[in-house]
């Protein structure tokens, strides 16, 4: 069965309708749980399309050991009944009668007689519903071709082990890994159900409300008479508040809300901001801004200022003036530290003048040190400048309608460069994305065995969908790209079966193939970058030097490797790659002096590197002014708040004679020297046993507060500085949908208010919301976790899968929110 909606949308959905089901179950004292019928038909449903499959193979025996997502038969190699007992099954399979019939035979379990102790990770396994082989790591179940199809080696099981998406060292046994997985899991459950409280109507109306709010629904379903016929189903006599009341409750809300919105603000602590306007769906305009602060126990805090609806012409005088506002209502215009925003000019001029206002004010705010340009919007500008050199960026105003041939006439079938062969792909997939049936012919031609993984980040033993791409972000260009080169077998057969007649000229040569192979080795290390700003919720600031740096070593790398080819593709290839780096370059310039304080001072207040990263022969000539610029910025600043002495000689009491019998005769001392605070933490040795603290500088300022307390306070300040706007960019997905429920004529001060709500009190967010980011410092996922590895990717990168094996259940998506 085709999936119509993303795992997303439908994992949304899913706890929407828990939540609902909740409040029916909170005021009901005789409805019992109310997924009883929602399960026992899905049941139903599930294994009728089940059964309905074609080459389905029989059910494998029960004695059988499955993997963790319970996909595969495992190989028992250490009991011989059941080792018999697995290899008469899949005799039985598609697979294994097709290998009889090609005459082939496939030995299992023999593996670790061949001195390869690669094996010595994996275990054997079958597809369970057609019985391809498979071979699946210990560690992570990711699961592999089995090597003996395609009589190909063990470099690909390999290169997983030592890859940093599999770490075999310091892994638990996999027996004690699958009972801390279901521990894990029994006790998520268990805290994502607590207890409801006694009915009341208080109570009643209290969930009612916020279970309208996280549903983004609308105050007048409370007015609809069904909704009441269904409440007082379940509880006859039960009152039902008007909407007049729902909006009284709103405002009074909002009104505490916003009152104890910055509690956790400490009195002398700075606040970072970031704001970004955006557009909904229905026409309407918004000033969203979000503040960031570290609390006094650390925690790293982003909230929602303001989503004030804007009128009239967006200059940035009149921004600065909203912002000004917003600063006087929460009384923090003398605690404004910087403003992270992309790099528009309407940008740099609200900063300016927001200074000036300030200045009126009698504050003193200098713009030029508090400008953050947004490090996504940067890349995002530099790749955009490189696929605009290849000219291969997809069409702004080219309406997509791809049921008229003409629209693919003018593609040549000859023409191999990098131009044609991007307009090739992006008409494929317009081309089949734009019908269901095309859509379902893809899915349905796809083999396991048709996916060549570009990288460790892409995953396999999924049927998937083409990306489509879209004119606002590259990163959808590189997915549609990726995904199309990874499925390239697929489209060749597709096109042989149903498009030879009608789209013969978008067929893809292999010399083609090798173009955009080397186009996505280039975009790869952007790509990476993208997404570890894109998915961290962490602080970020002090990694800015090091991922620029990281950027531009993989530049040059990837230029040596381009300069020792030849042909013209390839100076083609150089140039666009010199020209991204040239704009990269620009942009990284307004970053260094004066616009660059901070990011220096955030990397030294990294308690593992401080001064380090500047021992590179690179960074020789700039090390001693970066450590004058934050001696100079403490004693400014921060100096004051010392409680101990300060940098420089301190003379000895004792330099006048002291007549004593412990001093009498002795020479005059010396003036002792005492080091700061500042010299100890430049030069002192840290040892964290922990490698966990090295990836968050907050966890590591835990551990030596007591000893720097008042580099502790400039910490607090310079870490919370957002890198990038990604935060923003979050809330306006949610405001998206607030928007599109509200109709197309909101009220936009209750459309403010519920903003705010949602945001601050985390009232219905998706739950990638509310994760942390699963990715190391080097850009490869983490694979030692307990969630199932296909809701891991970033959600800017997914896409829609379909399962071969199955597809979730209601019952399995229901108990994971109950």
């Amino acid at each position: 069965m085709l999936l119509t909606l993303s795992r997303e949308e439908s994992t949304l959905q899913n706890y929407h309708a828990v939540k609902f089901f909740r409040l029916i179950k909170m005021s009901s004292s005789i409805v019992s749980r109310p997924t009883t019928a929602l399960e026992s038909s899905s049941d139903e449903s599930t294994s009728k399309s089940t059964s309905a499959v074609i080459g389905q193979a029989d059910e494998p025996p029960a004695e059988l050991p499955r993997s963790p997502n319970k996909l595969c038969v495992l190989y028992p190699t250490e009991d011989s009944n059941k080792a018999e007992l697995f290899r008469t099954w899949w005799n039985s399979t598609p697979y294994g009668i097709k290998l009889q019939t090609a005459g082939r035979q496939l030995k299992w379990g023999n593996k670790t007689q061949d001195g390869k102790s690669v094996w010595s990770h994996f275990v054997d396994g079958a597809n369970i519903l057609q019985g391809a082989p498979k071979v699946l790591c210990k560690y992570c179940w990711r699961d592999h071709t089995h090597p003996s199809i395609k009589n190909s080696g063990t470099s690909t099981l390999r290169k997983h082990i030592n890859s940093g998406w599999c770490r075999k060292t310091g892994k638990r046994p996999l027996s004690a890994q699958l009972a801390l997985n279901n521990l894990y899991k029994k006790a998520k459950q268990d805290q994502s159900s607590p207890s409801l409280p006694s009915f009341s109507q208080s109570t009643f109306q209290d969930y009612l409300f916020s279970f309208i709010l996280e549903t983004n629904l609308p105050f007048r379903l409370v007015e609809h008479d069904s909704f009441r016929k269904l409440l007082s189903l379940c509880r006859p006599g039960i009152q039902t508040p008007h909407q007049t009341y729902l909006k009284t409750t709103l405002l009074q809300r909002f009104d505490a809300m916003q009152k104890g919105l910055l509690d956790d603000l400490s009195s002398s602590r700075k606040l970072s901001l970031a704001l970004d306007c955006w557009k909904s769906p229905n026409h309407y305009s918004f000033l969203a801004i979000t503040g960031y602060f570290i609390s006094d126990d650390w925690r790293y805090c982003e909230v929602l200022l303001a989503f004030k609806p804007l009128h009239g012409k967006h200059s940035a005088f009149r921004l600065a003036e909203y912002v000004m506002e917003i600063l006087a209502f929460y009384n923090i215009t003398k605690r404004l530290l910087t403003i992270t925003a992309d790099n528009v000019k309407n940008n740099n001029t609200l900063r300016k003048q927001l200074h000036k206002l300030l200045r009126k004010e009698n504050i003193e705010w200098d713009y030029r040190p508090s400008t953050i340009r947004c490090m996504s919007h940067t890349i995002q500008l530099s790749v955009l400048k490189f696929l605009s050199v290849l000219k291969i960026q997809p069409p702004n105003d080219e309406p997509e309608k791809a049921s008229k041939k003409q629209r693919y006439d003018h593609i040549s079938s000859e023409d191999i460069g990098y131009h044609n062969t991007y307009l090739k792909i992006r008409s494929l997939v317009t081309a089949i994305n734009s019908s269901p049936q095309r859509i379902q012919q893809f899915i349905d031609l796809q083999n396991p065995d048709d996916r060549e993984l570009f990288s460790s980040s892409s995953h396999s033993s999924q049927k998937v969908r083409l990306v489509q791409d879209v004119t606002t972000r590259w990163e959808s260009s590189y997915e549609m790209v990726k995904t199309a080169w990874e499925l390239k077998k697929t489209i060749r057969r597709w096109l042989i079966a149903y498009g030879q007649e009608r789209f013969g000229n978008l067929s893809i040569q292999d010399s083609e193939w090798k173009k955009i192979e080397d186009i996505l080795r280039i975009l790869e290390p952007f790509a990476i970058l993208t997404s570890l700003i894109g998915t961290t919720l962490q602080v970020s600031v002090h990694s800015v030097f090091r991922s620029f740096n990281w950027l531009f070593d993989r530049i040059g790398d990837i230029t040596g490797e381009l300069g020792a080819k030849k042909g013209e593709a390839t100076i083609e290839l150089l140039e666009a790659l010199n020209v991204a780096k040239k704009r990269l370059q620009i942009y990284y310039g307004k970053n260094s002096g004066i616009y660059g304080r901070f990011f220096n001072l955030a990397t030294i207040l990294d308690p593992s590197i401080r001064l380090e990263l500047y021992n590179d022969p690179s960074w020789a000539d700039s090390k001693k002014e970066y450590e004058e610029e934050f001696r100079d910025h403490f004693q400014a600043y921060y100096a004051h708040l010392c409680v101990g002495p300060q940098p420089g000689s301190t003379e000895s009491d004792s330099s006048r004679p002291s007549f004593s019998i412990a001093t009498i005769g002795r020479p005059l001392s010396k003036p002792l020297r005492t080091r700061s605070e500042l010299d100890c933490y430049l030069s002192d040795t840290f040892c964290f046993d922990d490698e966990g603290l090295l990836q968050n500088p907050l966890e590591m300022w835990k551990k030596i507060e007591p000893k720097y307390p008042t580099i502790a306070n400039m910490a607090k300040d310079i870490l919370s500085i957002p890198a990038s706007g990604v935060g923003v960019e979050r809330l306006f997905n949610t405001a998206r949908d607030v928007c599109f429920y509200r109709g197309n004529h909101p009220n936009l001060s209750t459309i403010e208010m519920i903003m705010l709500l949602k945001w601050n009190e985390k009232l219905g967010l998706p739950p990638s919301d509310e994760t942390s980011n699963l990715f190391d410092k080097e850009g490869s996922q983490i694979a030692d976790t307990d969630e199932p590895w296909i809701d891991e990717q970033p959600a800017s990168m997914k896409e829609e899968y379909v399962d071969w094996e199955s597809e979730s259940s209601d019952e399995s998506m229901l108990d994971s929110f109950y």
